[in-house]
C-alpha cells in the first residue's frame, strides 16, 4: 500500500516537474516532499493496520500461512468471520489499489497533453526520458499487482 501511495506521490512530482516547470521549486519545496512522504506512509500503515486488528479476532483453527504469501487474500482464508466483513476489507484493498493507479493515470494522460504541445524534439525527448523509469515502475508494479488481485479467487489453496 506504501508503493502504491508512494508511485502515485511521484507522478505528481513529475506533473508539476513537466507541465509547471517555472512554478516546481514554489510548489515542491521539502516541506511538500515530507508532507507528501509522511501521509503516504501514515495512510499505508493505518490501510493495513485496522484490517489486520479486525482479523485478530476472527480466526478459527490453524493460523499458520507461507510467509510468501502473508496477504490479505491468505489471512481471509483462515478468518471464520461472516462474509460482509471478507467484502468490506478486499474493497478496501481494491480501492487502495485502484484510487492511486486512476490518478497516475490521469497524471500520466496530462503530462502527455503538456509533451505533445513541446515544439522542439529535445524536449519532448528530455520530457519523456524524465517520465520513462516511473513508467517501466508503474507497469511493473501495477501490473503484477493486477494481475494478483483482481483475478478471480481460486477454489484450491495452494501450498
Amino acid at each position: 500500500m506504501t508503493e502504491c501511495l508512494l508511485l502515485a506521490t511521484m507522478a505528481y512530482d513529475r506533473f508539476v516537474a513537466i507541465c509547471h516547470p517555472l512554478r516546481y521549486p514554489l510548489i515542491i519545496s521539502w516541506k511538500v516532499c515530507i508532507q507528501l512522504v509522511a501521509t503516504a506512509w501514515v495512510s499505508a500503515f493505518l490501510l493495513t493496520f485496522i484490517p489486520n486488528m479486525t482479523l485478530k479476532d476472527l480466526f478459527c483453527g490453524p493460523s499458520v500461512i507461507n510467509p510468501f504469501t502473508c496477504e490479505v487474500q491468505a489471512m481471509l482464508k483462515l478468518a471464520c468471520s461472516p462474509n460482509h466483513v471478507h467484502e468490506g476489507i478486499m474493497f478496501t484493498s481494491g480501492v487502495t489499489l485502484l484510487v492511486p493507479f486512476a490518478f497516475i493515470l490521469v497524471t500520466y494522460i496530462c503530462i502527455a497533453l503538456a509533451v505533445l504541445h513541446i515544439r522542439s524534439t529535445e524536449g519532448r525527448s528530455k520530457a519523456f526520458s524524465t517520465c520513462g523509469s516511473h513508467l517501466v515502475v508503474v507497469t511493473i508494479f501495477y501490473g503484477t499487482a493486477m494481475s494478483m488481485y483482481l483475478q478471480p479467487p481460486s477454489k484450491s489453496s495452494s501450498d
